[in-house]
């Protein structure tokens, strides 16, 4: 927001199905909205035609209230980030959960909106958000731009410090699950 503060406005869960080594709705994977107050998985999963699964197709396991490991540790990663990216409104933060924790896998700048609210509901229903969109939109078409910090060249380097210290992370994480 233009106060600084850092608002987790979604969360999602993919899972693959069948035989898929990936959990992309593109190779026929679903996901399911996490309550991002809590960790815990909605009801209804999606796959990228829109059908709805309570249970994940292959394991029966019910998605209502399951709660994922390591969320608070998961939520800090996404913060920390989108900290260090101040210069984007909005990023999207990728992260496994292996046995040990979180484990980022990428960020993106365009983050996917309608596969966010298809999974988690609206994005504009928790009012910080509606604020924040509200003021950025009044502030992009209203006032005189004053924003110099957009193309800060020192919130790169720190962006690209947080984010070299989470792949080195990640890489060690790799390396457990792999050995």
């Amino acid at each position: 927001t233009r106060s600084g503060e850092t608002i987790l406005v979604s969360a999602a869960m993919r899972f693959g199905v069948g035989n898929a080594h990936v959990d992309n709705w593109s190779s026929g994977g679903i996901a399911v909205g996490v309550d991002h107050h809590n960790g815990r998985l909605m009801e209804v999963a999606f796959d990228k035609n829109g059908n709805r699964f309570h249970a994940h197709p292959d394991t029966k396991h019910a998605f209502l209230g399951f709660e994922l490991p390591f969320w608070k540790e998961t939520v800090e990663i996404a913060t920390k980030l989108q900290t260090a990216a101040s210069f984007y409104k909005l990023i999207g933060v990728d992260v496994a959960l292996a046995p040990d924790g979180p484990i980022l896998i990428e960020m993106n700048a365009n983050p996917d909106i309608v596969f966010q609210e298809q999974t988690a509901g609206p994005l504009l229903r928790d009012p910080r958000v509606l604020q924040a969109q509200l003021l950025e939109i009044l502030r992009v078409n209203v006032a005189a731009p004053d924003d110099d910090q957009v193309l800060e060249p020192s919130g790169h380097v720190e962006l690209a410090r947080v984010a070299k210290a989470e792949v080195t992370r990640a890489q060690k994480a790799w390396a457990n699950v792999v050995d």
